[in-house]
């Protein structure tokens, strides 16, 4: 895909910094007071509570995750035009949103590297781009950084120690930012300003020291086209933890989503059918009326199990025990047509062993399973 037009067009020392020190600090990107008071507005209200993740957003009471699922504000931010173009400057490949993260305080989080949790296959190709939507100082938690530090060898679980977790990962990490006598930065950056590092970048939270203030900001990680991704704090030896992204789109929303496989399953599903969904976990993909839906996959309680086949191997073996076990139909919808490209056995199994009954055009895919 052709790299975008540059809204922001990058100087040659904004692009020398970013190579020499692995981050930017923007402040002409223009997103507006309307945009940015509207998210902590429609937010404000939602941290308040009990942890809880409803319709596949988590919420505690320093922050939200996915919040882009549900608000519009948050979703365009993560959108604009003018951080797609930069980020796409930076790194030369098309930029692909995948997580927001929304704060109402500091995160005080251990300093660590972003290679840890989203990784990519060619390494490099991920970033985070947080944008203040208050201004931040030194008294209500900053970002602490270290430039320079992105250039340093990615530290996986591995390097670490036998059966390390994440505990003796960020030990690990203070151990070496002393040895190397790495100096820490601070991001006190005023409302509407953007810092953005680069996946390698030693960073975390540092003190909230006045308890009374917020810290309102959001984060948008962002990988980039044409790479695979995984997660090295999930991956043990030989055996990858793949990520399969649900990207940030002004597509169709979750529960539109939803609706159409609805409407598609009782045009061309008879009732009381057992319909599979690959729902991504969410219930609404199986709520079908009168067929009884299942998540695909599903474990043992019939609840979508939080991850997805290791390989088209397993996945066409779960769909045959599902099918012994009375599944009559699969949907793949809009957003799980990736599995046809990543599962190649699966692929092959529905077009030799399957009827399609919707065409390209109807945006969601439901198979006729063979019988047992």
């Amino acid at each position: 895909m052709a790299l975008a037009k540059a809204e922001i067009p990058l100087t040659k020392g904004q692009l020398e910094q970013f190579e020499r020190d692995g981050y930017l600090i923007l402040d002409d990107l223009d997103f507006g007071d309307r945009l940015l008071d509207g998210i902590v507005s429609d937010l404000s209200g939602l941290y308040e509570g009990e942890v809880r993740v409803v319709d596949d957003v988590f919420y505690a009471p320093h922050r939200i995750a996915g919040a882009w699922k549900v608000n519009d504000r948050v979703r365009a931010l993560a959108l604009n035009p003018s951080v797609l173009a930069v980020v796409e400057q930076l790194f030369g490949r098309v930029p692909r949103p995948f997580e927001t993260l929304n704060f109402r305080v500091g995160t005080e989080q251990p300093t660590h590297s972003d290679t840890i949790h989203f990784n990519s296959m060619p390494r490099g190709y991920m970033c985070g781009v947080w944008v203040a939507l208050e201004d931040i100082d030194m008294e209500n938690g900053p970002v602490v950084y270290y430039p320079g530090s992105h250039k340093l060898p990615e530290v996986t679980l591995k390097d670490v120690g036998p059966d390390a977790g994440e505990e003796a990962y960020h030990a690990h990490l203070a151990e070496m930012i002393e040895r190397l006598e790495l100096e820490p930065k601070y991001a006190t950056i005023e409302k509407g300003q953007a810092f953005i590092w680069a996946s390698n970048l030693l960073h975390g939270g540092s003190p909230q020291r006045d308890r009374s203030r917020t810290r309102f900001s959001q984060v948008t990680h962002y990988f980039f086209e044409d790479c695979r991704y995984w997660s090295p704090l999930h991956s043990r030896g030989d055996d990858v933890h793949w990520l399969h992204p649900v990207w940030i789109t002004d597509d169709l929303s979750s529960a539109e989503e939803a609706g159409r496989v609805r409407e598609l399953v009782e045009l061309h599903v008879p009732g009381g059918s057992t319909v599979l969904v690959a729902s991504r976990g969410d219930d609404e993909m199986v709520k079908l009326g009168d067929r009884d839906g299942w998540h695909f996959p599903r474990d043992e309680s019939g609840v979508w199990p939080g991850y997805y086949p290791a390989d088209g191997a397993e996945a066409v073996a779960h769909l045959e025990d599902l099918i012994a076990k009375g599944a009559g139909y699969l949907v793949l919808p809009e957003s799980a047509l990736w599995w046809l490209d990543h599962y190649g056995e699966l692929a092959d199994y529905l077009e030799r062993r399957c009827s399609r009954l919707t065409g390209d055009d109807a945006g969601c895919l439901i198979f006729a399973l063979p019988k047992t």
